[in-house]
């Protein structure tokens, strides 16, 4: 088959990098950019006409309030009317949540920033439940071993997270494992990519880094 229709961002330019990440969740669409604005970054909500996607152009475009140089849209996730947006860049990295408001998407900017100290690269990965959000930060510590971070909502919404309920590690590694390059979560259970991580752990004296895992957490 073919596409049945385009996306194209309203202001795009050379370098803008969209659709370098893309999430679909029901009738919406979310697409990252990255690159767009200088790094600046940016994402795009489409949602689906009642007449089918064909002619559709952006419905709203989402940016983080502090403008800053964080390759905005590096990673994107949505779940219902809740969208999650990562900006690895923006010093040790940030991520971005976006609650649909009552009348529909519309251009506007966080409703709550997510932080992690001592996160490297955090929102290089994200991942989006009803009840929870998971960011990655590969490059966390001197030897890149990686953490993911878990929020939770809260009872009031997400408007008052800002900072972690848990971090994930691995509990064996000789370093350089990547661990949060990529996350996905659902329901209760999370998985987290490390791409460099070696086959076994613990890791003894001859085994190869660089073979890649993946971690399965489940909540108890």
């Amino acid at each position: 088959m073919t596409q049945t229709t385009e996306l194209t961002s309203s202001d795009g330019m050379n370098g803008d990098e969209f659709g370098y990440t893309v999430s679909v969740s029901g009738d919406t669409v979310l697409v990252g950019a990255g690159g767009h604005d200088l790094s600046v970054g940016s994402a795009y909500v489409f949602v689906e006409p009642p007449n089918g996607w064909e002619n559709t152009t952006e419905t709203a475009e989402l940016s983080a309030s502090d403008h800053a140089i964080g390759s905005f849209g590096s990673s994107v996730a949505m779940n219902g009317d809740t969208a999650i947006i990562g900006a690895p860049s923006e010093g040790n990295g940030a991520a971005y949540l976006f609650v649909e408001p009552v009348n529909g998407w519309s251009n506007m900017t966080e409703t709550a920033k997510l932080l992690a100290p001592g996160g490297v690269f955090f929102g290089t990965s994200v991942a989006l439940s009803l009840e929870a959000a998971v960011v990655g930060a590969p490059f966390t510590n001197p030897v890149h071993q990686g953490s993911a971070y878990v929020f939770v909502k809260p009872n009031g919404g997400w408007q008052s997270t800002s900072k972690p309920n848990l971090t994930l590690a691995i509990q064996f590694t000789n370093g350089f494992d990547n661990f949060g390059e990529s996350v996905a979560i659902s329901g209760k259970t999370a998985i987290i990519g490390a791409n460099d991580a070696p086959t076994s752990q613990p890791c003894k004296p001859r085994c190869v880094p660089g073979s890649g895992e993946a971690f399965v957490f489940v909540e108890q």
